[in-house]
């Protein structure tokens, strides 16, 4: 019997087509991906931050290997960060809607990140993806250290998609967890780059 090999771009289509749900922190063990099944006891101590936290700065790898620091590289602008997965139905259905508000509104003192958790195995998965899309904003590739997400765990995400919003000063302004809205997402970051509403004020 001859062995089938599958190159990323096939690999990726068959994993579109055969895994439509949402990934979770209870199912980022299979096909490569970079972290089992949350242990009970871990699961219970992540905290998901909340409007008025403040976010947690981090520094890891873009898809071609470049380094990004959040802090350095958002300092004066209004943040959008996007947790996802491209085993995720959700967010492939809110991945371009993001892309379109970006291309829109990036000359207006507006950054989107996109973290990626699937893993160092599903790299060549996650650029083929980001390619068929035209995706222009940065996607970086969370990293496991210790058996904790470098950047997922800290803003406490168990599932994707997991957007916030953070404004100027570093502070968070809104999230959600689910199907990103196109009018909802642009409205709030149209908001949020005026200026005319406090973190208190969102509370």
């Amino acid at each position: 019997m001859r062995k089938l090999q599958l190159n990323a771009a096939t690999l990726l289509i068959l994993i579109l087509v055969l895994v439509p749900s949402c990934a979770t922190s209870d199912d980022l063990s299979g096909t490569g991906n970079m972290k089992a099944a949350t242990p009970p006891a871990q699961a219970q101590t992540l905290r998901k931050l909340v409007v008025g936290d403040l976010a947690p700065p981090f520094a890891i790898n873009t898809l071609d290997g470049r380094s990004y620091d959040l802090k350095k590289e958002t300092e004066g602008k209004v943040v959008s960060i996007v947790f996802w997965s491209i085993f995720c139905a959700p967010c492939r259905r809110s991945i371009p809607i993001m892309n379109d508000i970006y291309k829109e509104l990036r000359d207006r003192q507006f950054e989107l990140v996109a973290v990626n958790m699937d893993g160092k195995k599903m790299i060549e998965g996650v650029k083929a993806y980001v390619a068929e899309e035209g995706i222009v904003f940065p996607v970086l590739m969370d990293e496991l250290v210790d058996d904790s997400l470098k950047v997922a765990d800290p803003y406490g995400v168990q599932g994707t998609p997991m957007l916030f919003l953070i404004d100027k000063r570093g502070y968070i302004t809104f999230s959600k967890a689910g199907d990103l809205e196109r009018d909802e997402l642009r409205a709030m970051i149209l908001s949020e780059m005026g200026g005319s509403a406090s973190v208190s004020d969102k509370k």
